[in-house]
């Protein structure tokens, strides 16, 4: 598996880099010719883009539990009701189409490149949280529609850049080869990554499995304590010796998530103690700037999720504020007015779907969301 792992990472990095670099000489050109932000819309809607494709399927059982009396009753009491009555619900051209969400897009959840993550073959009712949220936003939000108009958009900024370089034979060239490239390098660095959590889920299941396992026979407390484990640990596992270290280890690492690491340093990573305590960070600031990643305005009602799963509070029109994003919460990117992530840049997952699904969106925030 280890060689698979090296092959596909290494093939990631090298798509991420070439994506990075092409979209780079659109943006030089852009700036050149004093429009800052062209570069952005020009990126929009390219079309492939995988990471956005679960928000055009999970918008369309959103319309199925829309249209739906009965669906809609039970999600009103919940996605863990939701979860437990769908056999009993009548309702078989949602439950096709679910299975087949599942199955495509099963592998995909909150932090997915990490085994002890749920993902919606896990836990489906993870799923059917962000149906609950996406089936209270009109046919406006449709993603498909927001798509084109990026599509519009795009072919706009890329006619106007175009003419205005069209005297410059050496700028002209470069920039048919940058977008060109760009067409090809971003679709892929979602492709490559996409591809990397397919496999990782793989292991995913089958660690499940053994935890499962283990548990029924006691030799773990829970199914979860599995990820605490090191390769090598595995036969003390099975031997039943490490119950009470896995246990001890969970809560270790569980503890961490009190913590914010450190944005940089140099050599050394400074000890866990020295890392500032979650709840200790505020902001006061009336404005808060980031970098933009996705050109548009919006206003709407900030709102500051931290867990995809639970967008309890979250309402269509609202602008969504979260510390940093992966495919998990795409769904949420379709009612939402606008992003704002904490981290990221021209090529993080939350720019690259904004400007996939036309919405504007903004990072590098460094935790100044404190100040919503």
């Amino acid at each position: 598996m280890l060689p698979l792992f090296a092959k596909i990472f290494s093939t990631h990095s090298e798509v991420s880099a070439a994506a990075s670099v092409t979209l780079g000489a659109i943006t030089g050109m852009a700036l050149s010719i004093g429009r800052p932000g062209l570069d952005l819309r020009i990126a929009g809607g390219l079309g492939g883009v995988v990471s956005s494709e679960p928000s055009f399927a999970m918008w369309d059982l959103s319309r199925m539990v829309r249209s739906s009396g009965e669906l809609s009753s039970e999600l009103d009491k919940g996605a863990e009701n939701f979860k437990q009555k769908l056999g009993t619900i009548e309702a078989e051209e949602f439950k096709s189409t679910l299975k087949q969400f599942i199955t495509h897009y099963g592998s995909r959840g909150p932090n997915e490149w990490e085994l002890r993550s749920k993902t919606g073959e896990t836990h489906p009712e993870l799923v059917f949280s962000i149906i609950d949220t996406m089936r209270t936003a009109d046919d406006s939000h449709d993603p498909r529609k927001r798509h084109s108009e990026a599509q519009s958009r795009s072919k706009e900024a890329l006619k106007e850049l175009r003419a205005s370089v069209a005297g410059d034979e050496t700028a002209s060239g470069t920039l048919e080869i940058a977008t060109t490239s760009s067409s090809i390098f971003i679709p892929a660095r979602e492709q490559t990554k996409t591809s990397i959590v397919k496999i990782v889920h793989e292991v995913r299941l089958a660690a499940r499995e053994l935890g499962r396992r283990l548990s029924a026979v006691g030799k773990l407390e829970k199914m979860e304590h599995i990820f605490m484990m090191r390769d090598v640990d595995l036969e003390d596992a099975i031997a039943g010796s490490m119950l009470s270290i896995a246990a001890d280890r969970e809560k270790q690492y569980l503890a961490l998530f009190d913590l914010n690491p450190p944005f940089w340093f140099s050599e050394t990573v400074p000890p866990k103690e020295a890392w500032e305590d979650t709840s200790s960070v505020t902001s006061n600031r009336k404005v808060l700037q980031g970098m933009g990643g996705s050109s548009g305005t919006a206003t709407g009602t900030a709102k500051v999720i931290l867990d995809p799963t639970d967008p309890t509070d979250f309402e269509p029109g609202d602008i969504l504020v979260a510390p940093i994003t992966d495919p998990s919460w795409t769904p949420l990117f379709v009612p939402a007015a606008a992003v704002v992530v904490d981290v990221g840049a021209t090529m993080s997952h939350a720019v690259i779907v904004s400007r996939e699904l036309g919405i504007p969106a903004s990072s590098q925030l460094h935790q100044q969301r404190q100040g919503f």
